[in-house]
């Protein structure tokens, strides 16, 4: 069986590699702590244990900034989300 990527529509933005404490806090107000893999101003890629899937709204945690974003994937403790609005990494 061969997999096929589907090409971006437009290309991905930079991505920061770090380790960062965070939390994932779900609608429910359910917070989870989370470690940021690495971030852009329209992504994110965490490990956690909490069970995330793929299409679940949760916020993003990162000392006093949070930002709401859906969650893309999931594979094992790590996940992928895309934020709602950009979010700005320079301040």
């Amino acid at each position: 069986m061969t997999l096929i990527r589907k090409p971006r529509p437009e290309p991905r933005l930079k991505r920061v590699r770090l380790e960062m404490p965070g939390n994932i806090v779900r609608g429910d107000g359910t917070a989870y702590i989370a470690t940021v893999r690495d971030l852009s101003s329209s992504g994110f890629r965490i490990e956690t244990d909490a069970r995330l899937e793929p299409g679940e709204y949760i916020d993003l945690q990162v000392g006093r900034e949070r930002a709401s974003a859906q969650i893309r994937w999931v594979m094992g403790f790590e996940a992928g989300g895309q934020f709602d609005k950009p979010v700005n990494l320079t301040d």
